[in-house]
């Protein structure tokens, strides 16, 4: 069952799975020797372990979006290490250089929760047992510090409980999935039929409810099984999983669809009332031979694929390309980077064999750990992308917010500069009409020469001051307005250029793909300002001060790369400072150079070097870079983008302007639908 926490559907982790995973701790961490101890965010530990010549990572996270606890491979682990808070260095001081005795899902049922238990030698020798248990209760989760002793919580990760007698969660009146348990899981669904809501739930729904530890997904597989079974029997055949690529059976809706006619719960299938004798007792009987299963220690890991059905299946060649190893069986399967670059999701998991899914929907893993840290590891990196992005989102929305208030004072201080013309009419025409004005007048009709034809006009006057004072003093306010209207144009112009690079700031940011795309922006923002840097602290300017600094010419990421159908090159700069370095030192004089028309954009340029002819560009490959250009600027989801093209020797980059601002001359538009009509290249 998939539930959401801040949009992002994450899935359930039963008991069951939490039972296949602590006996992989156990077999594998039981007698290691904790060796350090960090934590890569405030939610995220990672534990190093040395178990003979081995060294084993234990990445341990109580964050509500993804609780988990798994063995990770050294390649994999978060790099980001804090400095160690009161927690952290309290959890050094009791457990560095303890041996972990065992790894446990404490209770008589299956809580998900896992205790790992400590022996530390302390001064003369003594040794003294402590506890570390590990709550995955969703939003709830916690890790908690138990003296061994007394079983009081010394410390958590999430505070509140300190100095507390450590209870496990409260047990649910739940039916333990063991061997025998056949005639409490009957007697369970006869009481749930007499209940009132027993006509209202699907039977995977009543099987959470009453089996302990079992999570939709394993609920759904079991009733899938019964229904085979069901069906075997009145059909003599075996019964075809009815799954559609990319869907998983949740609460309310299970393997095997009600023939028409059915009496359907509100999940979709027939409701556990409306099953008959015969079905319910395949049920009972499916449970208890899951039971056996579990009890022999049979489990499967398996992730659920999204769409596969209708994807090449790539995941079936990754078992051959990465053998398990029995030793580090949580290295097996697609590394996290080639997992990222498949582009297949996975969207549940379990710890039983799912056979209501078609093969290819399904990875099936060695290793607990290798299925949690698969199937959460690309969705917290997209969480924290989009978190990260957000932010930063934030700060350029509230910089271009006071660039714009700035620039509409400047707009006021030139509109009233205009007035200049005025104040020099009035000086000239009191020296040409002296012996009009009368002194101590306030104001003072004179003749009009510049008006076509003649007319009369009134003139305000200091009454304090003579005419030729007067005329002097409209003289002076021109001269200031003059000198005003002047700084007033200069100083527009580059806030307008401001205005323009931090638009452009914001469009880079909805390109971002990677956490590389954003660490070359965020330090682009440092040298406009916008961030504090790690040198100046929280005492740095802001954009207008600093949006002219020097571009660093060495970007972290490679440029977007296509090739079009007639083999030509085509690179996209992700960011200003990409933009910059495309044009100016890769670009050869006579490559093509493309931008959206007075649109924040991308810099796309076309190679022809390898052309006989430069000049003959083939057109299709012309509307793929401009095409391009138009996907990757402001003007993305309007129908048409008009999209200016020259030979890159005819762009130039002001003096003083910010980072991918430039000018062109020489250039033709072509009007194009945004959109990649290349092909994309690493």
């Amino acid at each position: 069952m998939l539930y959401c926490f801040g949009g992002e559907p994450l899935a359930m982790l039963d008991g069951i799975f939490v039972e296949a995973l602590a006996r992989e701790l156990n077999a594998f961490l039981r007698t290691g020797r904790v060796a350090a101890l960090w934590a890569t965010d405030s939610l995220t530990l990672i534990w190093e372990v040395r178990r003979g010549t081995h060294r084993l990572y234990l990445l341990t996270s109580v964050d509500p979006r993804a609780p988990r606890l798994c063995l990770v491979p050294a390649s994999e682990i978060p790099p980001d290490r804090l400095p160690a808070d009161r927690f952290v260095q309290l959890l050094r001081k009791h457990l560095e250089g303890a041996r972990i005795q065992q790894v446990v899902q404490p209770g008589n049922g299956r809580e998900r929760v896992v205790r790992l238990e400590f022996d530390t030698r302390g001064e003369g020798g003594q040794s003294h047992p402590f506890q570390v248990n590990f709550e995955l209760l969703g939003t709830k989760a916690n890790l908690l510090l138990v003296d061994g002793v007394s079983g009081l919580v010394i410390d958590s990760l999430r505070p509140g409980r300190s100095g507390a007698l450590y209870e496990l969660p409260r047990p649910q009146e739940k039916v333990t999935l063991v061997p025998g348990c056949a005639g409490e899981v009957e007697r369970r669904l006869r009481w749930l039929l007499l209940s009132p809501r027993g006509g209202q739930l699907s039977p995977d729904r009543a099987l959470v409810e009453i089996l302990d530890g079992v999570g939709p997904l394993t609920a759904a597989e079991i009733v899938a099984r019964a229904r085979r079974v069901t069906s075997r029997e009145t059909h003599g055949g075996e019964a075809a999983p009815n799954h559609a690529a990319g869907e998983i059976p949740t609460a309310g809706k299970a393997a095997g669809e009600p023939a028409p006619g059915d009496a359907a719960a509100p999940g979709g299938q027939p409701s556990l009332c409306e099953w008959s004798e015969g079905e319910r007792q395949h049920l009972v009987q499916t449970i208890e031979e899951l039971a056996q299963e579990l009890a022999s220690g049979h489990f499967q890991p398996t992730l659920v694929l999204a769409g596969s059905a209708s994807l090449p299946s790539l995941a079936a060649t990754w078992p051959a390309a990465h053998p398990p190893d029995q030793d580090e069986p949580w290295k097996a399967g697609p590394s996290l980077s080639e997992w990222l670059a498949c582009g297949i999701e996975a969207i549940d998991f379990a710890a039983v064999p799912l056979t209501s899914f078609p093969g290819r929907q399904l990875l099936v893993l060695p290793s607990p750990s290798r299925v949690l840290h698969l199937f959460y590891a690309p969705r917290l990196l997209r969480l924290r992308l989009e978190e990260r992005r957000r932010e930063l989102t934030r700060l350029v929305k509230a910089e271009r917010s006071r660039v714009e208030k700035r620039r509409q004072h400047q707009l006021e201080e030139l509109a009233g500069a205009q007035e200049a013309e005025r104040w020099r009419r009035f000086g000239e025409l009191i020296l040409s009409q002296l012996s009009a004005v009368p002194r101590g007048a306030g104001e003072v009709e004179l003749q009009d020469y510049y008006a076509q034809p003649v007319a009369t006009i009134k003139v305000p006057l200091d009454p304090q001051l003579s005419a030729q004072e007067n005329a002097a003093r409209y003289f002076h306010r021109y001269a200031r307005a003059r000198r005003t209207q002047k700084a007033a144009a200069a100083h527009l112009a580059r806030t307008e250029q401001e205005a323009e690079y931090l638009d452009g700031v914001l469009a880079e940011l909805e390109w971002a793909e990677s956490e590389a795309d954003l660490d070359e922006i965020e330090a682009e923002l440092r040298e406009a300002g916008l961030l504090p840097s790690a040198a100046r602290g929280k005492g740095c300017h802001r954009a207008g001060a600093r949006a002219h600094a020097a571009v660093d010419p060495g970007p972290k990421t490679a440029f977007r790369r296509y090739v079009t159908a007639d083999g030509l090159e085509i690179l996209v700069g992700r960011n200003n400072r990409q933009n910059e370095r495309l044009t100016f030192h890769v670009a050869r004089p006579r490559d093509l150079w493309f931008h959206a028309q007075k649109l924040p954009g991308a810099h796309v340029v076309l190679r022809t070097a390898h052309l006989s002819d430069p000049a003959a560009i083939p057109e299709g490959s012309l509307l793929a870079a401009a095409r391009l250009a138009g996907f990757f600027s402001r003007g993305a989801g309007a129908p048409r983008v008009p999209v200016d093209y020259t030979e890159r020797r005819f762009v130039r980059k002001p003096p003083g302007t910010p980072p991918g601002y430039v000018t062109y001359r020489n250039f033709q538009t072509i009007d194009v639908v945004p959109g990649i009509a290349a092909q994309e290249r690493e």
